[in-house]
């Protein structure tokens, strides 16, 4: 789908994604804080989600969700459907042909294309933003301990074991991997859905009708 429906929607798609995917992030390290030593703690955890460290990867996150929505058979449903429509926004069938569907040749595997394709952009969503936030963790510690001490720990290795570290902490002690895997997976799910009749009344073209008739003629 293309146009400024399309687009609208998708922006809206990767907007709710990142602000879901930091406040679903922050909620497993601020509980394991909590248990394990305490409110202090847990603000400092509440804090540490929302670092820059942590803002960076979620923006990956954002954008390769974004790259997602424009795949085909993942770009956002949003053309309204021709002709009546019920309550819910899908079609009325307004004769006896209009309720007959005619199933057309389908090639083995094609229904699980979508999912399969959906797997793997949530995947690499998640991994992407885990990956660059455990970037960000390093270069950070590297720009506060100098450039001097960034060079040695490149040189022997312990940079990267670092990074690692950081990543498999990320996706099996705090959680942020499968929080945004399933973040993602949702959203992609989402996008597969026709925009209800409710919601479509809020599309641009709509908005523009309705401007455009409460101006007076010249």
């Amino acid at each position: 789908m293309t146009g400024p429906v399309a687009s609208c929607r998708r922006d809206a798609l990767v907007v709710r994604a990142c602000l879901s995917a930091v406040a679903l992030q922050a909620v497993p390290p601020v509980l394991i804080a909590w248990g394990g030593y305490g409110p202090i703690a847990a603000a400092d955890a509440a804090v540490v989600a929302v670092s820059s460290p942590v803002l960076l990867g979620v923006v990956a996150f954002g954008i390769v969700i974004a790259v997602a929505l424009r795949q085909p058979g993942l770009e956002p449903t949003s053309d309204p459907p021709r002709g009546p429509v019920d309550e819910r926004g899908g079609p009325v069938a307004t004769g006896p042909l209009d309720a007959v569907v005619l199933p057309g040749p389908v090639r083995p595997g094609a229904a699980c294309a979508p999912l399969r394709s959906r797997l793997r952009w949530a995947a690499l969503a998640a991994l992407i933003g885990g990956a660059v936030t455990a970037a960000a963790v390093v270069v950070d510690g590297g720009a506060t301990a100098g450039a001097a001490s960034l060079s040695e720990a490149l040189d022997d290795g312990s940079a990267v074991w670092a990074f690692v570290l950081l990543v498999v902490r990320g996706g099996l002690v705090e959680l942020r991997a499968p929080v945004a895997f399933a973040v993602a997976w949702l959203v992609l799910a989402r996008a597969s859905r026709p925009v209800s009749a409710r919601r479509r009344r809020r599309w641009p073209e709509a908005r523009t009708r309705r401007r455009s008739r409460g101006r007076p003629k010249s």
